[in-house]
């Protein structure tokens, strides 16, 4: 993407539409609302230590409806967050206090209807996030901004997913799957984030199986399965490939190379299947899928 710096004049930032925002002294505004672009950040340049998010940032969706408007305090999230649907109806609503959720919480679905409340303190509590359709997708402890405890996770048409626990911050102990179906697909042992592990298709049919550090972070060599069964498979080093690894969309195998943060996935044809962002190799900050004809397309799981 591309980034335009947006002059500050009398700590307003202006950009297109008049679209306004205020950028703290020290900070500068970089980037464009739509039409020119999908992001508008105040940063601050440190002296030291490169640059951190430092006052208002907002974010909108390709059709030009905003997405996300919140602010940043010396690199955390600090006080309202509102985010909304593509179609302009509030999604969340929320609060942060140094980089943690504090307060009430409100969620909306697509068509205005009010779907439940969480409440923090400083990073803690009993969380609930549903579905568009009032059904819960997941609902997680957490303790100092960590998840902690117990988490479960649903499918949308309310069958339980997946069931297991968290310490510190990372999987801990058994944590069971299921298909949408209902049917028990396995369990995988967790140690403090680490485990041999492995991932099944809703079908019953394995779909990946290895070795995770960190929560997320591929390690060693890697099996992936399409749902009718091909094989293929690679290895990974800090959650990225090593060399060329064969995966799979649906019953078409691609073949993923890294290159620095960025991993891209091949058709056997020579289109992109894939492109996606990592920060360490374990933070996902952007991903995006196309067909074999070229076209982009939602991501799979």
């Amino acid at each position: 993407m591309r980034f335009v710096m947006v002059f500050v004049m009398s700590g307003l930032l202006l950009g297109a539409k008049g679209q306004k925002g205020v950028c703290p002294e020290g900070s500068r505004a970089v980037g464009d609302p739509p039409p020119k672009g999908y992001e508008l950040i105040c940063w601050k340049d440190l002296t030291y230590q490169g640059r951190w998010q430092h006052g208002m940032a907002t974010y909108w969706h390709k059709n030009g409806q905003k997405k996300e408007e919140g602010t940043y305090k010396h690199g955390k999230r600090h006080g309202k967050i509102t985010r909304w649907h593509d179609n302009g109806q509030k999604r969340l609503e929320g609060e942060y206090k140094d980089g943690k959720r504090h307060g009430k919480w409100t969620y909306w679905s697509q068509a205005g209807k009010r779907l439940g409340t969480n409440q923090w303190t400083n990073g803690s509590g009993a969380i609930t996030v549903w579905y568009d359709n009032g059904q819960k997708e997941y609902q997680s402890e957490y303790k100092d901004g960590k998840l902690q405890g117990k988490d479960t996770n649903w499918y949308d048409n309310g069958q339980k997913k997946s069931e297991g626990d968290y310490k510190d911050g990372r999987k801990h102990g058994k944590r069971t799957h299921w298909s949408q179906a209902g049917k028990r697909l396995g369990t995988n042992q967790w140690t403090n984030g680490s485990g041999s592990v492995t991932f099944w298709h809703d079908n019953g049919q394995k779909k990946e199986q290895g070795e995770i550090r960190k929560n997320i972070k591929r390690r060693g060599k890697w099996t992936f399965w399409s749902p009718r069964g091909q094989i293929g498979g690679g290895r990974f080093r800090g959650g990225m490939p090593v060399g060329v690894v064969t995966m799979f969309m649906g019953e078409t195998p691609i073949t993923c190379e890294r290159k620095r943060s960025l991993r891209t996935c091949l058709y056997t044809n020579g289109n992109r299947a894939s492109e996606s962002t990592w920060m360490g190799g374990a933070q996902l900050i952007g991903r995006k899928c196309w067909d074999e004809a070229g076209k982009a397309i939602p991501c799979p799981d």
